[in-house]
């Protein structure tokens, strides 16, 4: 039988829920009275036994009675030194930042230098300085991760990741850096990191190192590199501003993110070094066994801002516990391919595996539910973008833009598939997140579309008039009477493609809009209107020609969209108005036969008589209700 618990989850997403929406910093674990850890308590004793020294006594000097001052012979750091547990402990609390930012200000200082080297050339010397200080806080950084590598015992993994790190990373870096300092010696005689930096790095261990050896061929020592003859490398010291910061940058990032990545891998091996090896020097043990007597009192420690906020919320304001809930969960059904319907009673059980205990757990239903095989068809979304924030769901009082999904859950919100890399199907119910990405900012496509035979318009100037009744219109409306103008896109529909008609004037009077639109004489033909019309693409039920009215997405009036200035309004009425000049598509005819209009013709015949007659037809003048029909006739 198939485990029924084992079905993958069809709503993940990428959200959060409400206990990952909380602040981190309203749980009582956020600050702790006491959040030292061992690698904390072992970095002190290390540091506080560097504070404390032994003497050697002297003998008396001749003929005096008196002994002469005790020498100082050292400090208790030999008690640690060889302690891989302590040193995991430093290495993890290195302060890595100020290793970074003395870098960062003593590129910055070099650099600026260099800007002005071309117009001053008695600041070489100082180009030369800077750039043995980089050279020398490079070096220390190379020190620690040597002094890292030696002081580890081999039974910690971290002494392999150190030297495969090293090994691998740094060999180019190390020959670039030689080849600067090269250069810095080639123009003051002397290197940049002198003979005795690494023994004197090491004295500040308590490490005893010989005083001859030279940095960069122990330090290959050490890890088995295999260094190249240093080639000058003089780009610091004589290269341009941005060519120094390049070669300089290049070197660092490499150096430093090899030691960081050591720095942020130690705490991992803090327990191993202590759980790996049984046989620890006695103080070392004796210290670790006081942590792990001292961690109950600092766990307890720590319980006070919780045992606070109980005592304020239960004793000083006695807020009342809420009641114990039962746990909930959703189910999503979904019925057999032949299933029509199904319904479920009420205190149904479903299995829900086990929790921690082991016990089984069942989930009742909450109430009687049928099943069908109903499902959302489509996810659109639409979004008003404003600078204000209105309480109590209002509108809001200023638009800067609308903006539309018509297929919500999509890449795009157009119907954009998803990247093939991208594992969580991710996508925008709303679309607030415009203002901050304009990566996929749809603005929506807001208008009318008016279908009507007065707009059958085949020829000549042809001026439409429209008159729109609005009821709640906005009285900006009435101030930007002139320029509403240029807030309307007008198409007419055509055999191939929508016409653009020109928006000559707008007016308002009262709650009446008025838009006056042109088609020239070289505007194609309106005919009826046909679904294979693109851009846009529009489904009407109807034959006769239309006239498509759209607010622009592209322009704003007094930094508002134009949505903003009909949001209220309600349209009521449309009163439509048509004007045609120079119509020439006639059918002519007299009491002797028809006419051709395309040449002169007499109107009344060769022989015009009393009661003669004169027809002129049109299919697109005689189907609409003329108010008005004016003749231009030319007579020779």
């Amino acid at each position: 039988m198939s485990n029924c618990c084992d079905i993958s989850n069809p709503l993940i997403r990428d959200g959060v829920s409400q206990r990952q929406r909380q602040a981190p910093a309203l749980t009582p674990e956020y600050v702790k009275v006491d959040d030292r850890t061992l690698a904390d308590f072992l970095v002190f004793i290390f540091c506080l036994a560097q504070q404390v020294h032994y003497y050697e006594a002297r003998e008396l000097p001749p003929g005096s009675n008196r002994p002469g001052p005790n020498e100082q012979s050292g400090d208790w750091r030999a008690l640690f030194v060889n302690s891989t547990p302590v040193w995991i402990a430093l290495i993890s609390k290195t302060p890595w930042q100020a290793l970074n930012q003395t870098y960062k200000q003593q590129l910055e200082v070099q650099l600026d230098t260099l800007r002005h080297l071309a117009t001053d050339e008695h600041l070489s010397h100082l180009v030369q300085q800077n750039l043995q200080l980089i050279l020398l806080s490079w070096a220390e950084l190379l020190s620690h991760l040597r002094l890292w590598y030696e002081t580890l015992e081999n039974y910690t993994p971290l002494k392999s990741i150190i030297r495969g790190l090293v090994k691998t990373n740094l060999t180019t870096p190390l020959d670039r850096m030689q080849g600067f300092d090269r250069a810095y010696e080639l123009e003051t005689e002397e290197p940049a990191i002198s003979v005795d930096f690494y023994p004197t790095f090491a004295k500040r261990f308590g490490l005893k190192r010989s005083p001859d050896e030279n940095f960069y061929r122990s330090f290959a020592d050490t890890f088995s590199l295999s260094l190249r003859l240093p080639v000058a490398d003089a780009t610091p010291l004589r290269g341009s501003a941005s060519q120094a910061q390049t070669e300089l940058n290049e070197v660092f990032q490499v150096l430093f993110q090899n030691f960081y990545q050591i720095i942020q891998l130690a705490p991992q091996y803090q327990i191993h070094s202590l759980e790996a090896r049984r046989a620890h020097q006695p103080h070392i043990a004796m210290f670790i066994g006081f942590w792990e007597i001292f961690k109950p009192a600092q766990q307890d420690l720590n319980r006070m801002t919780q045992r606070h906020l109980d005592f304020f919320y239960r004793q000083v304001l006695q807020l009342p516990e809420r009641p114990a809930e039962p746990d909930h969960a959703h189910l999503l059904f979904e019925l057999a391919k032949f299933q029509a319907e199904f319904a479920l009673k009420v205190d149904i059980r479903f299995k829900a595996g086990k929790d921690t205990t082991g016990i089984e757990l069942f989930y009742k239903l909450d109430q009687d539910i049928v099943l069908d095989k109903a499902q959302v068809a489509s996810l659109q979304s639409i979004f008003l973008d404003s600078e204000e924030r209105q309480p109590d769901g209002a509108l809001p009082q200023t638009l800067t833009g609308l903006y539309a999904s018509p297929m919500a859950n999509s890449f795009d919100g157009q119907g954009g598939d998803f990247p093939k890399d991208q594992t969580v199907k991710a996508w925008t119910p709303f679309a607030s997140f415009a203002r901050e990405n304009d990566r996929f900012l749809n603005p929506a496509d807001i208008g009318m579309a008016i279908a009507d035979l007065i707009f059958f318009l085949q020829e000549g100037i042809r001026t439409i008039t429209f008159r729109f009744t609005l009821d709640n219109l906005s009285p900006e409306v009435a101030t930007n009477a002139n320029n509403l103008k240029n807030l309307f896109h007008v198409h007419f529909s055509g055999e191939k493609a929508w016409l653009p008609a020109t928006v000559l004037t707008s007016a308002v009077t009262g709650n009446q809009l008025t838009l006056e639109v042109e088609l020239p004489a070289g505007i194609d033909p309106v005919t009826p209107f046909h679904a294979d019309l693109e851009e846009p693409k529009l489904q009407l039920n109807t034959q006769l020609p239309v006239a498509l009215l759209r607010l622009k997405t592209d322009v704003q009036l007094n930094s508002k969209a134009p949505y903003h200035f009909f949001q209220s309004s309600k349209l009521t009425k449309v009163e439509l108005e048509v004007t045609v000049n120079e119509v020439r598509n006639l059918v002519l005819q007299n009491d002797l036969s028809v006419l051709d209009a395309t040449k002169p013709f007499q109107s009344f015949g060769p022989i015009p008589k009393d009661g003669g007659n004169f027809y002129i037809g049109s299919r697109e003048i005689f189907q609409k209700g003329l108010a008005a029909l004016k003749l231009n006739i030319d007579f020779e």
